[in-house]
């Protein structure tokens, strides 16, 4: 039987009776465990976060003139929601993905594994921490009114070369790890554990990797030409972001995440001289 051993008779009897097929994670099943909206950020952090929910009402604002993400001077100092914190971790998915899908994807984005063609990842989702700020009820517009009466707070919203002002309203800590697999061939010695990836045989790789990522919900305003229109937006919770701006947004948070050490650690942050 010269034919035994090759990759066809492999995968014809592993799906005969060996191991179920698994198969490619869809679309669907990964923002399920990874959202995507405009208003979430994802950015790595190699540090360790003593205290999590430090980045919340955290303020930032660019300036039209300027590629820059600027943190502001002070922050938004309002109560945590009890209810958004985790008693335990949670797993939130155990998929496979393909080089096609791990492209397309920001927060997979953060594994260095390369990826061809015939390799898969199996990926495992872990939500480790969240927390988010009561952004409803006296506490909250206790907190905005606060921030707003500070001298430095109102020159910043009346400031016209001030482009757009962003808020930490949550924040989730997700624990990411990817076991790389490549595709079986018969012809071709090595691979440790395998498994059946949509009828294919695929072996295990020494490539392991493990990343801590952040989820950070922001809502974000386009300048505005007073105090008073912008209590009244914070109020509404519409945000005033254009289509246009939320990718200029995005790429300025992402640079900014990118040249710190640690997103929890101070960013250039305003003061009085720089207004």
């Amino acid at each position: 039987m010269p034919d035994i051993f090759s990759t066809k008779h492999v995968n014809e009897t592993m799906n005969e009776k060996v191991a179920d097929a698994i198969q490619i994670a869809s679309r669907d099943q990964i923002l399920q465990a990874i959202p995507s909206r405009d208003s979430l950020r994802y950015v790595r952090n190699d540090t360790y976060a003593g205290d999590m929910t430090a980045i919340l009402g955290r303020v930032f604002f660019e300036k039209v003139t300027s590629s820059k993400l600027i943190e502001f001077y002070k922050s938004v100092s309002a109560e945590v929601d009890p209810k958004s914190i985790l008693s335990v971790p949670q797993l939130k998915s155990e998929l496979v993905i393909d080089s096609k899908i791990a492209a397309s994807v920001e927060a997979f984005s953060f594994f260095s594994a390369q990826t061809s063609a015939t390799d898969v990842l199996e990926i495992r989702i872990v939500d480790n921490a969240t927390a988010r700020l009561t952004v409803k009820g006296k506490a909250w517009d206790d907190a905005i009114l606060s921030w707003l009466e500070h001298p430095l707070t109102k020159e910043l919203i009346n400031d016209p070369k001030v482009g757009t002002i962003s808020i930490v309203t949550g924040v989730v800590q997700k624990y990411l790890t990817s076991k790389k697999y490549q595709k079986f061939d018969a012809s071709v010695k090595g691979g440790g554990w395998g498994m059946n990836v949509q009828g294919s045989l695929y072996t295990s790789t020494s490539q392991f990797e493990f990343v801590v990522i952040y989820g950070l919900d922001l809502v974000t305003f386009k300048q505005m030409n007073s105090v008073e229109e912008f209590i009244e937006k914070m109020a509404t919770g519409h945000s005033t972001i254009e289509p246009n701006q939320v990718a200029s947004f995005h790429q300025k948070f992402d640079l900014m995440a990118k040249q710190n050490r640690s997103i929890f650690s101070s960013f250039e942050v305003i003061s009085e001289s720089t207004l």
